[in-house]
């Protein structure tokens, strides 16, 4: 696997919003909630491809995502990027790592040494440079 801040990208330089999203996700896969809250809206809205409850707000987001990171690591790895006006849509690949248990993990138990990789489309809506809304596509 590629070093934490590592994003794999074909396109950076050609779009402001591009390297603004390339910035964000290298701040995500160095599990750095302070980089990551400066991409973000304070409504923020992720809605999950899997019909779970959506995270509104950023306090929700970050949240979540410290609790998350208490028990796995995850990398994400970007492809297929388009920019539409203030839409991003990417091809992502997380490959997520399981180092504590995590027994109520909204998606399913996790156990130690647990690993597994989810790849999708997601759509990122920008409200002038930061991610207002996150849609995992199914």
């Amino acid at each position: 696997m590629a070093g934490d801040s590592d994003v794999v990208a074909t396109n950076t330089g050609v779009d402001p919003l591009f390297d603004r999203y390339a910035s964000y996700i290298a701040a995500f896969n160095a599990r750095d909630l302070a980089a990551v809250s400066a991409f973000l809206t304070e409504d923020v809205r992720f809605d999950w491809a899997e019909g779970l409850p959506p995270l509104v707000g950023r306090n929700d987001f970050l949240g979540f995502f410290a609790h998350a990171w208490e028990h796995l690591r995850e990398h994400i790895e970007i492809s297929d990027v388009a920019v539409v006006g203030d839409e991003l849509s990417a091809w992502i690949t997380n490959t997520i790592i399981t180092y504590r248990d995590w027994p109520d993990c909204p998606f399913r138990p996790l156990h130690v040494g647990t690993s597994f990789t989810v790849s999708g489309r997601v759509l990122y809506r920008f409200r002038g440079l930061r991610i207002s809304h996150v849609v995992e596509q199914p």
